[in-house]
């Protein structure tokens, strides 16, 4: 939203809008040299860093320092191709979505392997109030019985027990965001699409 300052519209300095609390500088070492930070989670006052470029998770105290890493290069269990989205359940346990690879391997904080599953195609992951998660594949699909553009949600056991949401448009390649609040609810928005829809966490359209 545009603010005016002195007669003139602008848009807004950044710190009118938030507050800084704290900022920590992350130290890796010569052997975990970050390359491409894209999303960052915090458990307890640790901070996982997804490094996609890099192929690596690192985990860092509240004071910046390099703890361990998390996984590696690979095909194989605890390893990963292309790290596409990261999220963390409630047990704390660190889920990670190789679109590459297609499945989500779940890890603890101290690094180590717990579990993984195949899964479909999906460019995002958001952990369910249990034990399962959501993945969304946030391109439209042309044809209308296509299952891009849709959530589907994997259960304890890993296998797909709900597949719900409706295309911004009937075709196109338009990724966007996929985002939860506390209650569980579900928020998907599209690039060009100035709007966002949400679902219950069984699915139901909201608005």
């Amino acid at each position: 939203t545009n603010q005016k300052f002195e007669g003139e519209a602008r848009d807004p300095d950044f710190n009118t809008i938030f507050t800084k609390i704290s900022d920590v500088e992350l130290k890796p070492d010569n052997n975990h040299l970050i390359a491409e930070v894209n999303k960052i989670v915090v458990i307890d006052e640790n901070y996982v860093v997804s490094d996609r470029r890099g192929k690596q998770l690192l985990v860092f105290n509240r004071n910046g320092k390099l703890e361990n890493s998390i996984g590696k290069d690979g095909d194989g269990p605890g390893e990963f191709r292309h790290i596409t989205d990261i999220d963390v359940n409630k047990q704390k346990e660190i889920l990670l979505l190789d679109e590459r690879n297609r499945k989500v391997s779940k890890f603890k904080l101290s690094g180590k392997f717990i579990s993984s599953v195949n899964v479909d195609w999906a460019e995002a992951i958001i952990a369910d109030s249990e034990n399962g998660f959501y993945l969304y594949n946030a391109h439209c699909g042309i044809e209308p019985d296509s299952e891009e553009n849709l959530i589907k949600h994997y259960n304890v056991e890993g296998e797909i027990d709900i597949s719900f949401c409706k295309p911004f448009f009937k075709f196109g390649i338009v990724p966007g965001d996929f985002v939860n609040d506390k209650d569980g609810n579900l928020y998907v928005t599209q690039f060009f699409h100035y709007g966002a829809e949400k679902y219950a966490p069984l699915g139901k359209y909201l608005f």
